[in-house]
This record gives C-alpha cells, sequence and structure tokens, in this order.
C-alpha cells in the first residue's frame, strides 16, 4: 500500500499541474491503457489470473506495407512516449508492464514489431510451477519461474530468447490451457515440417492435421461484439479445460467492462498494479 501511495502521489504531482503538457499526458497514458483493454487481453491479467498479456502493431512496415499498414498504429505510438516516460513506476511487485522489439525466426516481419507485455507476477509463477515438468523438459532442467522473470525483465525476449519461440508453453502461459495448447503446438509443427511421424492413431501427417483442425474452434464468437472481448484464441470447445476457462474469463470480462466504462479508469488501473 505504502508503495501505491507513493506512486499515485508521483502520477497525482505530475498530473494535476495546470500545465496542458501534464493534462495531456494523463489523457494520452489513460487512452494507452484504454487500447490495451480493448484490442488485447492487458485486463484479464491485471484484474484476473491470467499470466500475461501482449499486444503488438508495426513501428516499421515493411516493404509490402499495403498489406500490413492496418496493423500500424500512430496514435498508440505516439502515448507510447508518455508511457515511455513513467514505465518504471508502472511495474510492481505484483506485475509487470514492458515493451520489447519482436524478435523470431519464423516470421519476415522481426524487428518490426513493438510488443506490449503485462505479467502477472504471480499467475506467472503459480502456472509455471504447476508445469514445471514440461517447462524442465522443453527449456532445461533447473528452468524456474524467478529465474525467467528476471531475465525478461532484464530485457530478454520473452518469446526468443526466454521460451526459445515454443509454441506450447507460449499457449500455457498465455491464459489458453494446456490442453489447447497442446493441440495448437502439435498443429504448427506438423504445417512447419517439425515432425516426421502422425500420432498413434493416425495413419499420416495429413489425415493428423484435418482431424486437429477439425476440433480447433475460436474461444469467442463475440470479439467484434463485446466491448471488452474475451481472450482470442483456437481451442478445443468441447473440453472441460476450455468450458472451465470459460466460465473464469467471462467474471474477469464483466469486472473489467465496469472499469473500462469508469470515470476513474485510470486511476483504478493504476491502483491494481500497485495493490496488495
Amino acid at each position: 500500500m505504502l508503495i501505491y501511495l507513493l506512486v499515485g502521489a508521483f502520477f497525482s504531482f505530475s498530473f494535476s499541474s495546470p500545465s496542458p503538457s501534464s493534462s495531456s499526458e494523463r489523457i494520452e497514458l489513460e487512452s494507452f491503457f484504454r487500447l490495451l483493454f480493448k484490442k488485447s487481453e492487458f485486463g484479464y491479467t491485471l484484474f484476473g489470473q491470467k499470466p500475461m498479456s501482449f499486444y503488438s502493431y508495426f513501428i516499421k512496415l515493411p516493404p509490402d506495407s499495403l498489406i500490413f499498414a492496418n496493423f500500424s498504429e500512430p496514435k498508440l505510438e505516439k502515448n507510447f512516449r508518455t508511457y515511455s516516460k513513467y514505465k518504471d513506476l508502472l511495474s510492481s511487485e505484483n506485475y509487470l508492464i514492458m515493451d520489447q522489439t519482436s524478435i523470431s525466426n519464423k516470421f519476415s516481419t522481426s524487428g518490426m514489431v513493438r510488443d506490449i507485455f503485462v505479467i502477472n507476477r504471480n499467475a506467472f509463477r503459480e502456472t509455471v510451477n504447476k508445469y514445471l515438468p514440461l517447462f524442465e523438459e522443453r527449456l532445461g532442467e533447473g528452468i524456474c519461474a524467478d529465474d525467467m522473470l528476471k531475465d525478461i525483465e532484464a530485457g530478454k525476449n520473452i518469446l526468443f530468447d526466454v521460451l526459445k519461440e515454443d509454441e506450447l508453453l507460449w499457449g500455457i502461459l498465455l491464459g489458453y490451457g494446456a490442453h489447447n495448447a497442446e493441440i495448437y503446438a502439435r498443429r504448427e509443427a506438423i504445417v512447419e515440417g517439425r515432425v516426421l511421424f502422425a500420432t498413434h492413431g493416425y495413419s499420416n501427417l495429413e489425415e493428423e492435421l484435418e482431424a486437429i483442425d477439425h476440433i480447433l474452434a475460436g474461444f469467442t464468437h463475440e470479439y467484434f461484439i463485446d466491448q471488452i472481448p474475451l481472450p482470442l484464441f483456437l481451442c478445443d470447445t468441447d473440453h472441460t479445460e476450455t468450458k472451465s476457462l470459460k466460465t473464469e474469463y467471462q467474471k474477469v470480462q464483466k469486472h473489467i467492462t465496469e472499469v473500462y466504462n469508469s470515470s476513474n479508469f485510470l486511476d483504478e488501473v493504476l491502483e491494481r498494479l500497485h495493490s496488495g
């Protein structure tokens, strides 16, 4: 609570000044967070138990920019500069907010995209510990959640350096469920030609891929209807894990929609960041 009071006092001092720049900075910071609520799953990590969420946008358009032009965010980039001035104060013992350039061996747009992350530190630790044997199997023995968080906070790229571009671990930490992450990761491995043999029960990889595509469906069909959409990912809608996630995320959705519509939206976000 003391941390929040100190940070709150800083923001109050910074933004209550009668100078136009202070007022505009507060507006820009609120706009920054509102976009993250609307276009990413930020709220589900901040007000729920989703371990991690991110939002990506182009900071440099590739040569075929007509295809990617809609993914440019000039307004967000302006607000990002305001966020950057205060980002060290936004992270806390409970939450980590950071930005990174997206690095990947899989995409030609590597280095042209900025990722903005929010991590619920406690949910991140709980998730890694829950699936620790799996994380050790894929990242190496001795891996632990706190070391991963330290690496991320030190500036190591989350997906490329820390998670080794592992789709399964990525999906688990994004709160999509281990079962769904496993199916999706298997699909990606087949499509990218990283596996030679089909899973037992399938005569070939083509048959397995067809079966996976038949299983996977969108988690929500109301993404463009809800003011604050449910998380968007492919899943096995009939699986008990997915049904449990739907119930959990719908509860959080109701709360974060109320926060989004509050006249004190920015203050509620800042208070949550430094609560506890």
